[in-house]
């Protein structure tokens, strides 16, 4: 066998991944070949970058990618209750936030996840995708990954950071107001990364020292535990200013603890190797 590269295996032995044909799943007409191919190389990718990171990848199996919208109607979306939010409609193939209705829920709790998603916002716009939602006695808060018109809003919160918590770095991509950018949010244990058109822009661990100081230092403070939970609900921003949203693609991340069978296959066969999963096929070596 090879000392490096990616495998897919199955009970027809093992095969370079760029023979392909099978262990894949149907996705809705817009997801293009290459926009899957994109999210499973940047798994790979993730998986080498964490593989010194006891909460490394190397410890999920990941699903296959779900597509949270389908561009033709609002189904899984509306309010907290699961009412319908009249102030989200769809413009050509986008969730498009019009005017009043509030923020705009996506029906299922998640967990740990990858969460691909394309955006745009109009001139002098703010909104934000918050994740791990949830109830703090009373108020439904989130860690948000944030979207402006950066010259507009000249406030030391920026596009693609994790709002009031961590800044992005000061060289990133520019954003231009009416055009479509390319975001990514990882999301797995006490991890978080924040990516934009292919540059990362937020790396942190919750719970850590850096963490909690920064938490500290925010308008969080005064909630305890901000942002340390493992699950939580994902919503889409109303902060009164136009924004489209689209190509959402999830792919779940599961703990390995969780499938006992798998895990102890593939060490007895792998050893303490390094990879990663996609589906219950592809091998990446991470080294």
């Amino acid at each position: 066998m090879p000392a490096s590269g990616r495998w897919f295996v199955g009970s027809w032995g093992i095969r370079p991944c760029f023979n392909m044909t099978s262990g894949t799943k149907k996705t809705k007409a817009r997801t293009t070949c290459g926009l899957l191919l994109a999210m499973m190389g940047s798994l790979v990718a993730t998986c080498s970058a964490l593989a010194q990171d006891p909460a490394s990848l190397q410890s999920f199996v990941s699903g296959m990618p779900e597509m949270l919208f389908d561009g033709q109607s609002l189904d899984g979306w509306g309010r907290r209750d699961g009412s319908p939010n009249p102030g989200w409609d769809i413009d050509d193939g986008a969730l498009h936030r019009t005017a009043g209705g509030g923020d705009l829920y996506y029906k299922d709790t998640l967990g740990d996840f990858e969460l691909y998603f394309q955006w745009r916002i109009a001139a002098g716009g703010n909104s934000g995708l918050k994740y791990r939602v949830r109830d703090y006695g009373g108020n439904w808060l989130g860690c948000e990954y944030q979207l402006l018109d950066d010259n507009k809003h000249q406030d030391a919160n920026k596009t693609a950071g994790l709002y009031d918590i961590f800044d992005p770095p000061e060289y990133r991509p520019v954003v231009i107001p009416g055009t479509w950018n390319d975001s990514r949010i990882l999301v797995c244990g006490n991890r978080i990364e924040h990516w934009l058109n292919g540059v990362m822009t937020v790396q942190t661990t919750t719970g850590s020292s850096a963490w909690k100081r920064a938490v500290a230092e925010s308008k969080f403070s005064d909630v305890p535990g901000f942002g340390e939970n493992r699950t939580g609900l994902l919503f889409l921003q109303d902060h009164g200013d136009e924004i489209w949203f689209r190509e959402l693609v999830l792919i779940p991340l599961i703990p390995m603890i969780n499938h006992p069978i798998q895990e102890k296959r593939f060490r007895r066969e792998w050893g303490n190797r390094n990879f990663c999963w996609i589906g219950n096929r592809l091998i990446s070596r991470c080294r």
